[in-house]
């Protein structure tokens, strides 16, 4: 298993306990980003999708719901996540 998979399984197991989502799809799309300057410098972090429906995000504005992610996610976004791209419902 790659390190990207296993930050996408991170991930999902992240989101998954702090969204309880009724939908979920994390798509690694790091191999389109292979020669960048970024990801010359730090291999391992990935850039990833995430697609993503929650009842949390009820009455939430698209930044405030971006945040919650990005909270959740504070941790890998240090070394794992490079770019991370969101498209979040309720």
């Amino acid at each position: 298993m790659s390190v990207h998979e296993l930050t996408k399984n991170k991930i999902v197991d992240i989101l998954q306990k702090s969204f309880s989502p009724n939908s979920l799809e994390v798509i690694d799309d790091s191999h389109a980003h292979k020669g960048h300057k970024e990801a010359l410098l730090q291999p391992s972090a990935g850039h990833f999708r995430v697609i993503m429906t929650s009842s949390m995000f009820e009455g939430q504005s698209m930044i405030q719901r971006h945040r919650m992610v990005y909270k959740a996610l504070e941790d890998l976004m240090k070394h794992e996540i490079h770019a991370l791209s969101l498209k979040l419902d309720n």
